[in-house]
This record gives C-alpha cells, sequence and structure tokens, in this order.
C-alpha cells in the first residue's frame, strides 16, 4: 500500500506462487478449477478426494514468513 509499484510487485509474487504451487494440485486434480482476479480466487474441488480444510491449509502453509 502506498507505493505505486507495490500492486504490480504483489502480482508478480502471486504468478510465481501460482507457477510453482497451484499448477502442481491441478495437474494432480486436487483443483479442479481455479481462477484468481487480483487477490480473489474461485476454487472448484472434488469434496471426495480433497477437504476444503486441507486446500486451505496448503495454500496458507506456501510461504511461512507470510
Amino acid at each position: 500500500m502506498g507505493s505505486p509499484i507495490s500492486s504490480t510487485l504483489a502480482e508478480i509474487y502471486l504468478q510465481y506462487l501460482e507457477e510453482k504451487y497451484i499448477k502442481h494440485c491441478i495437474k494432480d486434480k486436487d483443483i479442479l478449477y481455479y481462477r484468481r482476479y487480483v487477490d480473489d480466487l474461485l476454487l472448484i474441488y472434488d469434496q471426495n478426494e480433497i477437504s476444503a480444510e486441507k486446500i486451505h491449509n496448503f495454500i496458507n502453509h506456501i510461504d511461512a514468513q507470510l
């Protein structure tokens, strides 16, 4: 916030995280559909394969520094 470049840096970082971690979940069919608009996520997943809590924990533990 405050700096004009902050939104650009956040977008670059989120794209990096998607490329490194989220694509893996999509390939493994844990997440069936994934879309992001700025900082909002839409996920569709099979409840028989994975729970919302597991997805939530996975995403929250990608970067332990946060």
